[in-house]
């Protein structure tokens, strides 16, 4: 016996659903729906929402942390930043200049850049940590836009901090104690690095042609439906 649904009855039906299902219906039809492939990739508007909700929180330290990686390595500043100081620490530049004894202005060097750090210095490393933090921000959504509208793909990226770090410590060094000024290969970055950074380039250009081409679309079914 077929038994057929009337229009009443879906209508009921669709009543019956809480608003949660009805918005995730509406995107599903929508173009944001058919662009994302959401029924295709068996989720849900709401479910990506808090995907991307958890992905955002769990990656956000990197705003932080990479900037103050990247501000130990001393950034743009340098000796000139730092101010002349006091022979008497406990007497500011402006007193030491109308006072009169022994006391004098004594011109910053190398040393302004560690500890004590000189106040000038640490007022541009602390403007270079604010510069880096919203390099961080822009960089990141450059990249997750391109990667979620362009691609399709639901993968977020930031700058990596393993790289960050071998440069900020390694290289450049702490406040720019490192090996930097020892030849212009390592200002670029060491040899071996550019094999491996190639190979990567290579293998994710390859990933999204396999995913996104009709002919190969083996890829695409294993990563949505593994279990065939």
């Amino acid at each position: 016996m077929d038994v057929e649904v009337g229009p009443a009855a879906a209508t009921a039906a669709s009543n019956t659903q809480s608003p949660v299902s009805r918005l995730n219906s509406y995107v599903e039809k929508t173009r944001i729906g058919e662009r994302f492939k959401l029924k295709d990739r068996n989720t849900t508007f709401t479910t990506e929402l808090r995907a991307g909700t958890a992905t955002f929180l769990t990656m956000a330290y990197i705003l932080a942390v990479n900037a103050s990686i990247l501000s130990d390595s001393g950034g743009t500043c340098s000796v000139s930043d730092c101010v002349p100081l006091c022979s008497d620490p406990t007497v500011s530049p402006s007193d030491c200049v109308n006072s009169p004894g022994t006391l004098r202005l004594i011109p910053p060097d190398a040393s302004c850049k560690f500890e004590p750090v000189n106040p000038g210095y640490a007022a541009c490393l602390e403007k270079t940590r604010k510069d880096l933090i919203v390099a961080t921000v822009a960089s990141s959504l450059i990249g997750c836009v391109i990667m979620g509208v362009f691609a399709n793909l639901p993968l977020a990226l930031a700058p990596g901090m393993g790289t960050n770090a071998y440069f900020a410590y390694t290289v450049v060094g702490f406040h720019g104690s490192g090996t930097v000024s020892s030849g212009p290969k390592e200002m670029i970055g060491p040899e071996r690095l550019f094999p491996t950074s190639m190979a990567s380039i290579l293998l994710s250009l390859v990933f999204l042609a396999l995913l996104e081409s009709p002919s190969v679309g083996l890829l695409e079914i294993m990563l949505i439906n593994p279990r065939g």
